[in-house]
This record gives C-alpha cells, structure tokens and sequence, in this order.
C-alpha cells in the first residue's frame, strides 16, 4: 500500500471514531479501526491532530460532494432528482458539521492543553452565535425558483 492509499485508509477508518469520540479518539482506537500498527500511522502523519485535521479535510472535500451528485441518474424526473440533490448535500452538511463540531468539542481543549480557566469558558461559549434567528427575511425571491 502506497502512502497516499494509507493516508487516506487511515482517515477513513477515523472518521467513524472522531464522529464517536471527538478529539479525543486515541491512537490506539485509530490504529485497531483502520487495521494498522499504532507506528504505521506516524508514518504518514506526524502526530494525532494531523489526523483529526485530515478527517475535517476529508468532510469539508466538496469533490467529494460533486462526486456524489454526478452520480445522479439524469434520467429521473426532476422532482426525484432534486430529492436526491437534497439528499446529497444534506449527507454532506450534516457529516462536515458533526465532524467539525466534535472535532473542535470539549475533548479539544484537552489536547490542545489549553489552561482550565480558559477551556471552562470556551465550552460555556461554545455555540454562541451558532443558533438560528427567530426573524424571517421579509425580502421577496425573483427568479423561476419564487414560490
């Protein structure tokens, strides 16, 4: 297996944890999912957070996202194509989110070592500005898509 294909088995089979465990997935546990050494991994990345980058990387890919639509059947008709479209992105929003959400989640600042006084206000912060507004936009859509 070339370094690129281990790279990207090891992401793979990580994704599944960081999804479970956040940052604070253990090398260990990486190692035994994606079938591998512990070594093997410091081999292609240099330490644990290079991996959790890569996952979020991984998530955030929008090739990955064009892939999974180009491989929409053109043939359906419209309204089963736009459902699978929604589908799609949907997929993609909600696994990069989750992703970087327990990526970035109180397991983080742990590793980050980042001092106690200020890992408490970081997790009591945490989502500020992240919850939707109750105000609507009141702004009328033009175009062939206005309802």
């Amino acid at each position: 297996m070339t370094p690129d294909e281990r790279r990207a088995a090891i992401v793979a089979a990580t994704t599944p944890l960081v999804l479970r465990h956040g940052a604070g997935v253990t090398t260990r546990q990486i190692a035994e999912a994606a079938r591998v050494a512990e070594g093997t991994i410091f081999r292609v990345f240099p330490d644990k957070d290079s991996v959790l980058r890569a996952v979020v990387a991984d998530a955030l890919d929008p090739d990955l996202t064009l892939r999974d639509l180009a491989e929409i059947d053109r043939g359906l008709p419209f309204r089963d194509r736009l459902t699978a479209v929604v589908r799609v992105v949907q997929h993609r929003v909600s696994e990069s989110s989750a992703c970087s959400a327990r990526w970035a989640g109180p397991a983080r600042s742990r590793t980050a070592k980042v001092p106690r006084k200020d890992a408490k206000a970081l997790r009591r912060s945490s989502g500020a500005g992240c919850r939707p507004t109750a105000r609507r936009s009141t702004r009328r859509s033009t175009g062939p898509w206005r309802t």
